[in-house]
């Protein structure tokens, strides 16, 4: 608080009058730090609210205090925003499926690439570059939020996530083959096909959080100096075990015969460098605060310095096309949102440092250097579309273009800089997003519309796939395309019927898939089973206190106030 660590600023400050003496104390109470005016009775209790309020995260909570938290709801925005994304992009998607994919090469795109048609492809490229990394930034961030790192803390943590993952992904797996008979498409009721479908992101962000459950612990053990030798050793060891792990697999599965070492040594050199960052032995005070930032920034840098040195695999090589998923780019994508998720885990629990660190820097001075070199922030939006490919989950630049035709080879994307290039453009999209909705979301705006937006997400993320394919097929005849130089009255019977035009197609088909998810999300709402199949929480006892409850209260002494939320 800026207040505590200079003095003077607390002269604005007017404690009320107490017979006892007045401390200011920092506190974090609700959605930001500020000073309140507590009694000291003795010295003993005043060490002993600072040691409770050093063990506090930004929410106001210790780990004793998980579940009494005050509800995120700007995280709570940003996760349904995100699988909002996804629906639009694979909507999107699903339509280009139906006029046969559009080449790059200009001099043989339909002539339905039109205006309309270009922007949805540039927005929903756009939105694909931050879509999941925001996702797996948000889902560090919770994590520390709710995980406990005693051993029964850890226990039911990993419970919550097998009942959260197996069932939803078990419900999924059933209506993926029903959808897939029911359209004649046996040849799809595979095993592959089906963990590779759209539901990859329900039993892999499990596994991601569990396996870095070690990591975890130490972080939280280093930053609020809780060392514990043993549990220190155990997990050491634990997560170097997964390290080599995650290395040896990826490298028989997917880079094979490809030299990409950075992408080998970018988990254990970020997470462990970053481990001794927060421990800092021998460090107090501001320099203590500084080393536990610096861990926190060097995660994130870290998807610069290992997933952005080396090329991403051509989709004119071999195994490398624009939708194969297990390639050898699949590495570059998989530790890209590994290192957010660590980077978001830590973000939350270096709070407090931050806080500090920040109270002593000039921010204005960053904010105008910000400002001044506002002549960049296009370069955060160029579209880049000769370089752009997908990366599974993600896009990203490769250094060749996609078509000669379109443009030649440029040494823009070439030595890595095109994947760094892509990082950029990712974290400039994600932080943007999260200070916006830090700034202008942290509410719940209606308690009905947030409790069902919140819980609709993950109804939505798993149906919606099943709806976008035969509803595009319904809706488009592909005999009937639409050809811009034949007059409507020249074109095949029953053309006029359809909607043959990309845009057209695109803007019917998201609103009919959000209708009918939203509809399935009512439906399986309505009991408790289908609610527990489909791991539905109720955020109603998360909700904000009533205005008669909160005017209680107001009503409070100051001094009593104040001591309850220290």
């Amino acid at each position: 608080c800026p207040c505590c660590l200079a003095p003077p600023a607390c002269n604005r400050l007017k404690p009320p009058h107490h017979s006892k003496a007045i401390a200011v104390q920092p506190t974090s109470v609700g959605s930001g730090s500020c000073c309140v005016s507590m009694p000291m009775n003795s010295e003993s209790t005043s060490q002993k609210a600072l040691q409770d309020m050093s063990q506090r995260d930004s929410n106001g909570a210790s780990e004793n205090d998980v579940g009494k938290r005050r509800r995120l709801y700007w995280i709570d925005w940003c996760r349904s925003q995100s699988v909002w994304n996804v629906v639009c992009g694979h909507c999107w998607w699903t339509t280009k499926d139906q006029f046969g994919g559009f080449p790059t090469n200009v001099n043989q795109q339909p002539s339905n690439w039109n205006e309309s048609t270009r922007i949805i492809e540039y927005t929903v490229d756009q939105g694909a570059f931050h879509t999941v990394p925001l996702f797996f930034l948000v889902s560090g961030f919770l994590t520390s939020c709710t995980m406990k790192t005693d051993t029964p803390g850890v226990l039911k943590f990993i419970r919550s996530r097998v009942l959260r993952t197996i069932p939803p992904f078990a419900g999924g797996a059933i209506l993926f083959v029903i959808e897939r008979a029911a359209r004649g498409k046996e040849e799809d009721l595979t095993a592959d096909e089906i963990l590779l479908s759209h539901l990859w992101f329900l039993w892999a962000l499990a596994i991601v959080q569990i396996l870095l459950i070690p990591f975890c612990v130490l972080a939280r053990m280093f930053v609020r100096q809780e060392i514990n030798p043993t549990m220190m050793g155990v997990c050491f060891a634990i997560h170097a075990v997964i390290c080599a792990l995650f290395d040896v697999v990826t490298q028989i599965m997917f880079l094979k015969d490809a030299n990409k070492p950075a992408w080998l040594a970018g988990l254990p050199v970020a997470t462990f460098l970053s481990l001794l960052l927060l421990w800092a032995p021998g460090t107090t005070g501001y320099a203590r605060d500084v080393c536990a930032v610096a861990g926190t920034l060097f995660m994130g840098v870290s998807t610069f310095l290992f997933a952005g040195v080396h090329e991403m695999c051509g989709v004119e090589e071999d195994g490398c096309s624009m939708y194969e998923w297990l390639s050898e780019n699949l590495v570059q994508g998989l530790l890209l949102v590994i290192l957010l998720y660590l980077t978001g885990f830590l973000a939350n629990e270096t709070t407090a440092h931050a806080q500090r660190v920040v109270a002593q820097t000039a921010r204005e001075g960053l904010g105008v250097a910000v400002l001044l070199l506002s002549a960049v922030w296009p370069l955060f939006t160029y579209w880049g579309q000769p370089f752009i490919r997908r990366n599974g989950f993600t896009m990203t630049y490769q250094s060749n273009p996609t078509d000669p035709v379109l443009a030649p080879a440029d040494w823009y994307y070439e030595d890595g800089r095109g994947p760094s290039w892509a990082i950029a453009r990712m974290w400039f999209w994600v932080v943007a997003m999260l200070l916006f909705a830090k700034a202008f979301a942290d509410a719940p705006v209606l308690p009905f519309l947030h409790r069902h937006v919140t819980q609709s997400a993950v109804v939505l993320f798993i149906v919606h796939r099943f709806f976008d394919g035969a509803l595009a097929e319904a809706f488009h005849d592909k005999k009937d395309a639409w050809v811009r130089d034949v007059p409507a009255s020249m074109q095949p019977q029953g053309a006029a019927g359809g909607l043959n035009e990309p845009a057209e197609l695109f803007w019917g088909l998201l609103i009919t898939v959000f209708t009918l998810s939203f509809a399935s999300y009512a439906v399986i709402n309505s009991n408790p089973f289908t609610r527990h199949a489909f791991g539905l929480l109720s955020v109603d006892k998360d909700a904000p206190p009533s205005h008669s409850e909160q005017e209680k209260v107001n009503r409070l002494p100051t001094e009593r106030r104040a001591s309850e939320e220290v």
